[in-house]
């Protein structure tokens, strides 16, 4: 399977962002919000602290079982508090949502190589918390990019409608997959800057307490096809395997209709009709249809599980205070926090405004 390198990454991603010269380096020009997805799916630091660099990564948690939803720490407390909300990490960390930052990939053999390339980075610009660096690590198989991948398909599906997320929780037995995309059964939930409505990842429902964000999410009922593919598993893998084993035991719960291989070529002959993956040129390419048929009821019952997922994503964007009344009016404790049913999506947003 085809290995990229730092070249090869920027040429992906100039397709999307801008690109321009810092110091001896290459860096991609995000906004702060896409900035901060890319560092919580991949673990790309912000060079606030060269001895300890920040990343949201592992601090964007909230459940760890579909069948049996508890809390861990992450968003919330496992005593249902808020924890490291974007709200909160906004206050403690003011620099995450302002200004554009400067996306850099470096090119390591060995940790000590990376200290001492972001030490000089920091070194050399007066604003180093707006640079984020991902280190590829060239010793590894792959360059361990498994992560660039699981956030280059989430981009691109939510461009496509969906809304997306990498390591969504299933259950000890069966992980969690690399990437998700969905919609959900009867409706459509977007996000929109009151001019264009796109799918959008799961972490910009959390964003909607910042001015600077300036979009809203929306929800329109929608007759979908019996051949739609509404709910997309997929599996990253950046090293020769066979990746439908894995696919198969995430189909086997019945929540998914649609598996995806996630590939840095298809040159492999186990690449099926379901494929993320780059051509020789570094072009994107994807292709998917509904190969599942689910059973009805699992099918069912986790749509309405995502659909309390998205709810308590969206309360993250209360302060303290409201968040404590959401509650009282609500009667919701750690005993029953995910019995969010009768309380509807419309309402939450309405309380954010």
């Amino acid at each position: 399977m085809k290995e990229l390198y730092s070249d090869d990454i920027y040429e992906i991603f100039s397709k999307y962002y801008s690109i321009e010269k810092f110091q001896d380096n290459t860096a991609l020009i995000l906004n702060p919000f896409e900035a901060f997805i890319f560092s919580s799916v991949t673990g790309a630091s912000y060079l606030n602290n060269t001895t300890f660099p920040f990343s949201p990564r592992g601090l964007v948690k909230i459940v760890n079982d579909v069948f049996n939803p508890r809390l861990v720490n992450g968003f919330f407390t496992t005593n249902f508090e808020f924890s490291n909300t974007p709200r909160m990490l906004n206050k403690k960390f003011p620099f995450l949502f302002n200004n554009l930052k400067k996306l850099i990939f470096i090119e390591i053999k060995s940790h000590q190589e990376y200290l001492d390339k972001i030490s000089k980075l920091s070194s050399e610009t007066e604003s180093p918390y707006n640079i984020i660096v991902y280190p590829i690590n060239i010793t590894k198989k792959g360059n361990g990019l498994e992560p660039i991948l699981e956030y280059l398909s989430c981009k691109i599906f939510s461009d496509q409608g969906f809304i997306t997320e990498h390591q969504t929780p299933l259950n000890q037995k069966f992980g969690s997959p690399d990437f998700f995309a969905f919609q959900f059964n009867t409706s459509e939930v977007k996000i929109s800057d009151n001019t264009i409505s796109t799918g959008f990842h799961l972490l910009e429902s959390t964003f909607l307490f910042h001015d600077g964000f300036k979009k809203n999410l929306i929800s329109t009922p929608v007759d979908f096809s019996d051949n739609t593919s509404k709910k997309i598993v997929g599996e990253a893998k950046v090293v020769t395997t066979n990746i439908k084993d894995r696919l198969e035991k995430y189909l086997d719960t019945n929540f998914f209709d649609t598996s995806l291989q996630i590939v840095t070529s298809l040159s492999s002959k186990n690449i099926g009709n379901n494929y993320f993956s780059f051509d020789d040129s570094n072009q994107i390419i994807y292709n998917f249809n509904k190969n599942y048929q689910p059973k009805k009821i699992d099918y069912e019952n986790f749509d309405g599980w995502l659909l309390n997922y998205l709810k308590l994503h969206l309360l993250t964007n209360l302060n303290k205070e409201e968040f404590f009344n959401f509650k009282k009016d609500h009667n919701l404790k750690i005993n029953n926090f995910y019995k969010l049913n009768l309380i509807s999506l419309n309402e939450i947003i309405c309380r954010i405004k």
